[in-house]
């Protein structure tokens, strides 16, 4: 993993679409790592100046996405197959413009998946936990709800997002001279 890190870096630097950065990563894992490498990668870049989100999943859950005064859904993206499981002839992008106080919850399947209860259960209490707000309040929300005290049996990794519209000086009249 930690080869697979570094790699997807390297290649964020040189290639500024996502899908373009999946599909060098992909080429990489399956041709100079042993066969078995196979992992699941959201990789997304946001334009803070517009609020456009670009994103490409290799099978990877999609985010858990809210604008205020919306109810918070899975987001529609396209999925592709994980690196490492076949040579993806090309990988998609989905964009996604984001409203002013949108939120953005991506997560790892450690945080939804439990032998105890049904995925579906454990994704739909996410949707009902996330909501627009400040991330580190959504983030210690969505632990609280989904891990409480209990010990997860996988790794668990939750990144929020919250894109505000950066507000332009307003104008004060006619510039004096």
């Amino acid at each position: 993993m930690g080869r697979m890190r570094s790699a997807l870096r390297a290649y964020a630097l040189e290639f500024p679409g996502p899908a373009d950065v999946l599909r060098k990563l992909d080429h990489k894992m399956q041709y100079f790592e042993d066969g078995d490498v196979m992992a699941t990668v959201s990789y997304a870049v946001l334009d803070p100046g517009s609020g456009q989100l670009r994103i490409s999943s290799a099978g990877h859950f999609p985010p858990v996405t809210v604008a205020p005064g919306q109810h918070s859904a899975m987001t529609q993206i396209a999925v592709d197959p994980p690196v490492g499981v076949a040579d993806a002839a090309r990988r998609r992008v989905t964009t996604l413009t984001l409203a002013p106080g949108a939120v953005l919850c991506f997560f790892t399947d450690g945080l939804v998946e439990r032998r105890t209860e049904p995925i579906d259960d454990r994704i739909t209490r996410l949707c009902q936990t996330v909501t627009p707000g400040p991330p580190e309040r959504v983030c210690a929300s969505v632990m609280q709800a989904l891990v409480e005290s209990q010990y997860p049996s996988d790794d668990i990794a939750l990144l929020v997002l919250r894109w505000l519209r950066e507000e332009t000086p307003a104008s004060t009249g006619p510039a004096q001279g």
